[in-house]
C-alpha cells in the first residue's frame, strides 16, 4: 500500500482534504512463509481484505467515516477515496466536522447503505464471471501445467475480488447500522482493534 497505492498520483490527488498519518502498530509483524506471500502477490492484486493493516477516515474528533482493511489496488483505493469525499461533502462543514443534524446522519446511513448495494452488485458480476468460467472445458489448457497454474491464479484473483467486495458491503452496512444506534459515527477508539476484515486468518491484527 505504502510504496505502491498511496504513490499513485491520483490516490495522492483525492486525499488532498485529509491529514494522512501513518502508524504502525505492529512493527515487528512478520510473515516467513514464503509461498504464501508469493501467491498472495500474485493473486490479491485488486483486493485482499487482510487483517493486519487497516485505513481509517475520520473527522478532527475522531468520529469514523469510513474504513477499509487490507490491499487495495490504486484505482479500488481511489474509488473508496471518491466515495469518503462525496460522503464528506453530505456530512461535514465547511470546518470538515460532523454536522450536528439529524438530516447528516440520515445522510450517513444513506449513502452507507447505497455504497454497500453497490459492493454487493459488482461482487454478483464477479462471481458470475468466475462461476462461467468454471463451465468451461478446454482440454489443451487443462493438460498444460503453466497454463493450469495461471488459471487456478486467476481463479483465485477472482476469488479474492468477490471477498473484498462483499467485505466492503459488510463494513458500510455495519457502520450504517450503528450510526442508526446511536445517531453518531462510532468513535476510532471503540472500533480501532475491533475493525471487521475479510481475512479468516487475522493475521497480524491486533487483539
Amino acid at each position: 500500500m505504502r510504496t505502491v497505492t498511496f504513490s499513485e498520483p491520483k490516490v495522492k490527488s483525492l486525499t488532498r482534504a485529509f491529514e494522512c498519518t501513518w502508524v504502525s502498530r505492529q512493527p515487528n509483524f512478520h510473515s516467513c512463509d514464503l509461498d504464501q506471500e508469493k501467491r498472495i502477490f500474485l493473486t490479491a492484486s485488486d483486493i485482499y481484505a487482510t487483517g493486519n493493516f487497516c485505513t481509517f477516515w475520520c473527522t478532527p474528533e475522531l468520529e469514523v467515516l469510513h474504513y477499509a482493511s487490507g490491499h487495495y489496488s490504486p484505482a479500488f483505493f481511489a474509488d473508496e477515496i471518491k466515495f469518503v469525499n462525496e460522503l464528506a461533502a453530505e456530512v461535514l462543514d465547511e470546518g470538515l466536522h460532523l454536522k450536528k443534524d439529524l438530516a447528516s446522519i440520515e445522510a450517513y446511513r444513506r449513502l452507507h447503505k447505497a455504497r454497500a448495494d453497490k459492493h454487493e452488485a459488482d461482487a454478483r458480476v464477479v462471481q458470475k464471471a468466475k462461476n462461467g468460467e468454471k463451465n468451461q472445458q478446454n482440454g489443451d489448457w487443462d493438460n498444460d501445467k503453466e497454463n493450469r497454474s495461471a488459471k487456478a491464479d486467476l481463479a483465485q484473483r477472482r476469488e479474492n475480488l468477490v471477498n473484498g467486495l462483499n467485505y466492503l458491503a459488510r463494513v458500510s452496512n455495519s457502520l450504517a447500522k450503528i450510526s442508526e444506534k446511536k445517531n453518531t459515527p462510532v468513535l476510532l477508539p471503540n472500533v480501532i482493534s475491533t475493525y471487521l476484515d475479510g481475512d479468516p486468518f487475522g493475521e497480524g491484527k491486533p487483539k
